[in-house]
Order: C-alpha cells, then structure tokens, then sequence
C-alpha cells in the first residue's frame, strides 16, 4: 500500500497536464526524491526515471507535469532541495515537506507520430527548412552547435566556438552512417556525440534529440525511402545512458521512441505539410527553450530532414532504405 501525503504538508498544487512516460512513471514507483531543483523546474527522480514539474511556458512533453503555481515563486522558497524524498500515491506527489503536487485531474498529454496533413514534395520540404535555418541564425543563441547552421556539415562554421568546431567532424561521421545504413557505424557516432556541450541538456544532445524526432515523423508518414528511425533510435537509447546528464538520457530515450516537447513536435510537423509562415511562427517557439537548446534542436530538426530527403533521393535513384 502506498503511503499518503502526510496532513503536514502546507502547500498543495493542482497540476493541469502530464505526459502519458510520467503519468505512467507515478503510477509505478512511489519513492524517489528530488534531482534539481531550478527556476523553471524541478526534476524528481524514481529509480533512474525521471519527471520534469514545469511552468506551462515550458511546453507539454511526455515526461513533464504541467504546474504555474509552483513556479508564482523560486521553488526553493517552498524549502525544495536536491536530494529531498519524493512520496507518489500515484495520484499526488509529495515533494520533501512542505510542497505537494495533485495530478487526480491533470489532463493527459499524449503524443502522436501521426500528421494532419498530407506530407510536402520535396522542393517545398527544402524551402520550409531554408526558412527554419534563416530564423535560428537570426533569432537563435549560437553559443552551442548553433553556428553549424551556417555552414552545416559541408563546411567549417563561420565563427565556430569549440563545441562547434569539435561537432562538425562528429555530425559528418554520423550523417554518413545513417546515409549507409549501418547500425554498428551509427552507434559509433551517437557514441561520439553524446554529451558534447556546455548545459544540463548538452548541445550535441540537444540536437540528436532534434533530428531523432523529425527522422521519426518522416519515416512513419512516408512512403518514399528514408532514413532508419529504428536504427537511430536504438543507438540514442542504447548509448546515452551514463555518457551524459541523467535529465538529457531521459529526454533522449523518449525521442529515440517518437516523443518530444510539444514545441519541437509542432516545428516537425509544420515542416513537413506547413507553409513558411507557420514554420516561422513554429521555429521561433523552439528557439524559446532554454538559453541554447532551442537552437540546438533546431540543428537537429535541419539536419534529420535533410538527410531523409536526400536518403528519398537516393532511393529514387536505385539506393536501399
């Protein structure tokens, strides 16, 4: 039997919505305890398995449990700290002693692979993403993988900073791999990118989430051949863990599965069935999250359509999926 909240805790918070990986994490562990605690959010960890607590600004996303009033203050004011135990009754979480949050009547955020629309040919797929691209450079903060947008993996960034500089070699490795075909040469890659960069969630990290997503979103709604969302996907779950930050393995594993933040999730699927209006509007949301990991995925997002399209063309030509 699961303990209860105990009668103690002064503050309970209603959260609105959750995401399908953490409704299901709550309803499977009861203990666990506090992993971070920061401005715009507080991670809590069940056992290796995380849930993000985030303001709605942050975006829905399968393991994030929507929640403002949490975030009116610093959640350090309610006496939050890393390490502080964590009791789920699977339907309210109590975090240390003094904060609680109720999950009865959060609405549920599922996540869906499937378009609205009918995908794009390819010469409008490009344009989309020349938009995408020109949006980050101006708009976006370069201080992780960022200046890769410029020249991208064809050429040195215009003004690389050292995770830059050190990607770009990586990017090409994996690009190549994926382009081939082989599993053994794309974990290889994943390997060598994993945790390269600067922030809880690494740039390098950031963007394989990206082009994880959108590789995903391809291959399930194309008929056309694409690259292996599988294959990528296996080696992101197979090789993130313990190579970079807890927080970043998570979200790892859930786009190695098809599921990401609803901001990136709407940039993918603009992307391939939008206009250049929408995906300007859409970019501009991921560009938003955090202080480089907006542009970050958006990197990856780039990258991932792009190698999708010129797998479809190669295809087309008498190449294997």
């Amino acid at each position: 039997m699961r303990p209860a909240p105990s009668a103690s805790t002064a503050f309970v918070f209603q959260a609105s919505t959750i995401g399908d990986p953490a409704k299901e994490i709550i309803g499977t562990a009861w203990r666990g305890s506090v992993q971070g605690v920061y401005t715009s959010a507080v991670n809590v960890d069940f056992g290796g398995r995380l849930v993000c607590l985030v303001p709605e600004r942050s975006g829905r996303g399968p393991l994030n449990i929507n929640v403002d009033e949490l975030f009116e203050g610093p959640p350090a004011v309610l006496g939050l700290r890393a390490g502080d135990k964590v009791v789920s009754t699977g339907q309210m979480l109590k975090l240390g002693w003094r904060a609680a949050v109720s999950i009865a009547s959060a609405a549920r955020h599922p996540t869906t692979l499937a378009l609205d629309s009918p995908m794009l040919g390819t010469s409008k797929m490009l344009a989309n993403i020349d938009v995408t691209r020109r949006t980050a450079m101006e708009l976006g903060n370069l201080s992780g993988l960022g200046a890769i947008l410029a020249g991208e993996t064809e050429g040195a960034p215009a003004r690389p900073n050292i995770f830059a500089a050190a990607a770009v070699p990586r990017i090409r490795a994996l690009r190549a791999a994926l382009l081939e075909g082989s599993y053994s040469r794309t974990r290889a890659a994943v390997r060598n990118l994993v945790g390269l960069g600067p922030g809880l969630t690494p740039s390098a990290d950031d963007m394989l989430a990206g082009m994880a997503l959108i590789v995903a979103f391809y291959r399930q709604n194309s008929r056309q051949p694409g690259i292996s969302a599988d294959g990528l996907g296996h080696a992101l779950a197979d090789d993130s863990q313990g190579r970079t930050t807890a927080l970043s393995a998570a979200f790892l594993r859930q786009a190695a599965a098809g599921r990401g933040n609803e901001q990136v999730e709407a940039l993918c699927k603009v992307i391939l069935t939008g206009d250049a209006s929408g995906v300007e509007r859409a970019t501009k949301r991921v560009l938003e999250l955090g202080e480089s990991s907006g542009t970050d995925t958006v990197l990856g997002v780039v990258l991932g359509t792009e190698l999708c399209l010129e797998k479809r063309k190669a295809g087309r030509r008498g190449g294997s999926c």
